[in-house]
Formats: structure tokens, sequence, C-alpha cells
């Protein structure tokens, strides 16, 4: 509730705000704020406090008053900790050094939100430096007993996963205290239950992560570092018990050391004791072989200009076929396929009640589901996704009890339900906010129906997903050789250590091949590899629409609905958008949105917001926690958000 709190209190202001500015319509929708950078420089001190340092560029779009940064003050779940973390805001400044006035709010009882404003954030970027200090944020954990090591850890959420604006560039840097060295230490980026690591950086006394990629909301980045215990004084201690009466793990990483004897045996060992590093080179032939009979594409031919999609593929198979991944960028433009040929009607909606605020969006079903013939597996799976018969029914139960005083009171606090303004004949609605921790489940069924559905056409032999996934298995089992099977190997060795280790390097080296060719493993047919030209080559004429050589191709308005999920899929729907401003002046009658002179441009943005909206809600799933080989985005100390106020 806390997260939700912050988030209607924010969107209240904006919306005070602009009542009073009396600002038109078309300008407040020009308004926005992008992160282009949020770096985090985090020093742990020997108190076993840590000093957080952020750097913010944003860019600010129209007339706003500054960053707004939300803290969550919670500790890592895996911890234990039944307190909350303590926080004192040092203070901000602007890239020069000069001070920038603070606000800070105590939403509840584990959350802040501070607010930085900025001098003229009128259409400019401009740097935010803000440094707070957390306190018991930090893991101590006992002598392992595989290494004997006694552990230190921050396990930390560099960002939050709440941020209600897109990170173009996240980072962060750990440096630890008293000369004390990181020997083990992970990074996680995507949304609060996301698993999947990043690489870090291990230097002289520190650490560094990068996300690597555009973080969209509800997406973000998180770092665990382990050291040596004895840098920081661990509470329980003399010095650890006086502050506080004054005021798990599971990182990876590279281990801290072999012993000298060890390597001395390799130094003296004999080559023919090393045969073990001729196994990666095996692998490589092996699956080199394999490629070249069955991975394989047929030979590429010139890219050609197309003027139309592939005819029998529909948006997500074609993104699918192009990359071998059928992704949420690829599913969701079926919505908007699906509306264009009348089967759902989109409206965009304000989120009403006292409870919520921001921008909804409800989808309401104009054709029942005996009329689903001719739609595709994915697309039916996708439908049902959206409109689950339980869940409608108990949401409809609910309205349907609403009566009198009661009734107006539920519209009052909730918002009105999705069905209010469905077209006539809508068979059934439902709000996007209403599928989020829900529709998640629908989606390995449908990227399932997309990859099942090009073998069944003749563009694949085998699944690229069920392909990609073998060889990955090979490549995770090549690992446990390495770092499970190597132990045994030298405890068991007679003066056979070196041999030993050889063999764990060598099954890592064959890890990292068998991944690699996971990834080049997945083949098309003939038939699919001239769809994929033709889907690039039609990719082109999307992308260049503009230009007076293909302008020309236009051929009547009714295009530009029919081929725009197409260009979503390719990423290039505002460039699409634009050959056809001043050709088309009325919305179509499937997307239900702002009033006012139509253009397609601004429709495209608006479908683009729709696309991230849904790309994050529909993709989410409920937060799980943990750290290191088996951690998560959301499973570290703090977490919270931002955004422009």
């Amino acid at each position: 509730m806390g997260t939700l709190r912050r988030r209607g209190v924010a969107a209240g202001l904006v919306v005070a705000a602009l009542a009073i500015a009396g600002l038109p319509t078309a300008l407040v929708a020009q308004r926005s704020v992008i992160m282009e950078e949020l770096s985090s420089e985090i020093r742990v001190r020997s108190d076993g406090d840590i000093v957080v340092t952020e750097t913010l560029r944003a860019r600010f779009s129209g007339t706003w008053n500054g960053i707004e940064r939300w803290l969550e003050l919670r500790p890592p779940s895996d911890y234990g900790q039944s307190h909350l973390l303590r926080a004192v805001i040092v203070g901000a400044t602007d890239e020069a050094g000069g001070s920038l006035r603070i606000e800070e709010h105590r939403v509840d009882a584990d959350s802040r939100r501070i607010q930085v404003w900025v001098p003229n954030a009128t259409d400019r970027v401009a740097t935010v430096v803000l440094t707070y200090r957390i306190g018991d944020a930090l893991g101590f954990f006992e002598p392992d007993s595989a290494t004997g090591l006694t552990m230190d850890e921050l396990y930390w959420q560099v960002t939050g996963t709440d941020w209600d604006v897109p990170i173009l560039n996240a980072s962060a840097r750990v440096f630890l205290p008293g000369g004390a060295q990181p020997v083990q230490a992970a990074g996680y980026v995507g949304g609060a239950s996301s698993a999947r690591q990043v690489p870090v950086r291990f230097e002289e006394g520190a650490v560094s992560v990068s996300a690597g990629e555009r973080l969209d909301p509800g997406e973000g980045l998180t770092v665990a570092v382990g050291w040596p215990a004895g840098a920081v004084t661990r509470p329980g201690s003399a010095l650890g018990v006086a502050r506080a009466q004054s005021g798990g793990g599971g990182v990876v990483g590279p281990g801290a050391g072999r012993p000298t004897s060890v390597l001395e045996s390799i130094r003296a060992t004999s080559p023919r004791a090393l045969w073990p590093l001729l196994l990666p080179f095996a692998v490589f032939w092996v699956a080199y072989r394999a490629w070249a009979r069955r991975g394989r594409d047929p030979s590429e031919r010139a890219i050609a200009v197309q003027w139309e999609p592939p005819a029998d593929l529909t948006p997500a198979e074609v993104g699918t076929l192009v990359d071998h991944d059928a992704g949420m960028r690829d599913i969701i433009p079926t919505l908007v396929d699906l509306a264009v040929r009348g089967v759902v009607v989109i409206e965009e909606r304000e989120k009403g009640g006292l409870l919520s605020f921001g921008k909804d969006y409800a989808f309401h079903l104009a054709k029942p589901s005996r009329e689903w013939s001719a739609l595709s597996d994915h697309e039916v799976a996708f439908l049902n996704g959206l409109f689950d018969p339980v869940t409608r029914r108990e949401a409809l139960g609910a309205v349907a009890r609403r009566s009198g005083a009661l009734g107006a009171l539920a519209d009052t606090l909730t918002g009105a339900p999705a069905s209010q303004g469905a077209p006539p004949g809508a068979v059934d609605s439902v709000l996007l906010s209403e599928l989020k921790n829900e529709f998640y489940k629908s989606v390995p069924g449908i990227k399932s129906a997309v990859y099942q559905s090009l073998v069944l056409k003749g563009y694949y032999l085998r699944r690229p997903d069920r392909v990609r996934n073998r060889w990955l298995a090979f490549a995770f089992m090549a690992l446990v050789v390495a770092f499970g099977g190597t132990p045994i190997l030298v405890a068991e060795a007679t003066g056979g250590a070196p041999t030993a280790i050889a063999m764990g390097v060598a099954a890592g080296l064959s890890a990292m091949i068998l991944g690699i060719f996971a990834f080049l493993m997945p083949a098309r047919t003939e038939k699919g590899a001239r769809a994929r030209e033709s889907a690039l080559g039609f990719k082109r004429f999307l992308e260049r629409v503009e230009s007076p050589r293909y302008r020309r191709m236009i051929r009547s308005p009714e295009q530009f609905e029919q081929y725009l999920p197409f260009a979503m899929a390719f990423g290039c729907e505002e460039t699409w958008a634009r050959a056809f401003d001043g050709l088309i002046t009325e919305p179509p009658d499937w997307y239900r949105g702002r009033h006012g002179a139509f253009r397609p441009t601004a429709f495209a943005s608006d479908l683009g917001t729709l696309s991230t909206t849904a790309r994050s809600t529909l993709s989410s799933s409920p937060s799980s926690s943990g750290s290191g080989g088996g951690g998560s985005v959301g499973g570290g100390g703090g977490g919270g958000g931002g955004g422009g106020f």
C-alpha cells in the first residue's frame, strides 16, 4: 500500500498543478521526464552503515518542479530482520556543487518521498546529486561449511522497481572499507522477480555493475557484494553493541584464491597431466558440425524492399521469425492487431476513485468466442489471458452486488468498473490494472503457440526455443562439472590435482562454447529464411516510408491501421505514422482516447505509451526474494523508485 499511496500523492500533485495552471491538453501531453542516467556510488563504512551518492541526470520535456525519489526501507528478505532500515538524507546538489532545496515526506512506516527542486526544469537536461545514509543494511554470515570463510554482505536495490519513468543507463559502484577486498558479487536486472544476472567487475576494494540496457517502469538494478569479515564492526561485538545502543548471503563470483601448494604443483606438473584442456576443442568441433548440419540457415539473399508483410504471418509471428525469440515486444502488438480486426476495443481512461490515480486502459471484448475460429492459437490464448472466465466472473459478481449507497461508495473509493462505457454488444471488459500479477500465467502458453504455429506453417523444422534450451541444458551440465565436480576430483585425485583443475577449466570453457552455440542452433527452413527476408524488406519500407520514393506506395488511409501492428513489432510505429499526417483526420473506432484534432503521430505516441505500460503490467508477477544464484532484483534491501513532480 505504501507504493500505491506514493504514486497516488505524486499523481494528485501533478493533476492539481495542471488544473491550477490551466494548461491546454496538447501541452499536458508533451510533458515527460526521462532519466538518462542513474549512477550510484555506495560506500560501506566500518561501522556498518552505507553512504549512497546518486547522480541522476533527467531530461525534462515541458515544465516541471524537479525530481522525486522514493526510498523503501525494507531489509533484504533473506536476512530475517524484523526492523526497518535507518535512513538520514544528507543533501542534494546540482552538477556544479550548488545546494538544492529538498523536501522529505514520510509516506508510511517504511517509505520516504524525497523531492529535489530543480531550478528552471523546463525543456532541458538537469543533473542532481543526492546523498543519503542507510543503517542496518548489511548481512553477517557465519563460516561457510565448504570454504570456511566468514562473510559480510551488502545486498542492495540500486534503483528500486517503482519508477514512473524509464531509466536509460543505470549503474552502481560499491566501495568496501578498511582494505577489504570483494570475493563474491552478483548483479540482477529486470522486474522485481527477475533473477537475470548481469556481469560485475571486480576492482581494488570495489565492485561495479551496470544494467547494460534501458530500464522501463517496473524494472530495476540490484547488486550483491560479499567480503571477508573483519572490516566492518559486527552487531554483538563490543563496538557493535555500543553503536546499536546509541542510535543467505549467496552471491556468486570468484573464490578467495587457491593454496600456494596447488599453484606450485601446477608449475611442476607434466604437460600430459593437462590433457583435459583438449576437451574444449573437441566440444567446439562437435558443436560446429551439428550447427553446419542442422543449425545453419539457408544462405541469405539480398534484402529487397517489400510493400506488404508476409501473407500468412501475424505481427507476433513476424517478430519471432526475425530473431527466433517470442518476446513481449512481439506479443503486445497482438492486442492492437485484434483491435484493428474488430475483436477488441481499447479505451484510454483515467483511474477513478480516491484510492487510484493516473492512466489506465479498459479492454472490451467485441466478439464472443464462437466467432474466434479465424484466429490463430496464440491470439486465442492472448484473449483468454485478458478475459479469464474465473477472474471476470468474480469481478462481475462484485459489481452486481453493488447497490444504492454501497455501490456509490465503492465507485467513489475504487473507481468505475471496466464495463462502464463499454460499446454496445460488448461481451466482456477488463482493466489493464486488474491484469497485474495475473496475465503472466498466460505468457508461456502464448509464446508456445507462436513457436508451434511457425513450425506447423513450415518456417522451422523444430521449435527454436526448444533447440536453444536443449543446448543451454548441455552448457549447464558442463557448468555443474566445472563448479561441482572439480572439488570432488581434486579431493579424490592421488597426486592428480593439476589434472582435476584442468578438467574444471575445460568444463567451464566447454560450457561457454555450448552456451554460444545455443543461440546459433535455431534454424529456419528455406521457406522461413525467405519469409524472414520478406519481413526485413517490409520493415525497411516502414522505416523509409517518409521518403518520396516510398511514400507513393501508400494507396489508402486503411493501410495505416492494417500495418500499424507490424510497425509496433518492429519498433517504428512513429515513423510509419508520420507518413499519414494530414492524410487521416478521424481516429479509428477501435481506440477511444484523447479528444480534439486527430493526428496519426500523436496517436502512435499514445500506442507507444500503451505498449510500454502493457508490456510492464502483463509480464509482472508476484515478487519473490533471495540472493546470489537464486536471487532477484526485488530481493535486496531498500527499494523504491521515482519520477518527476
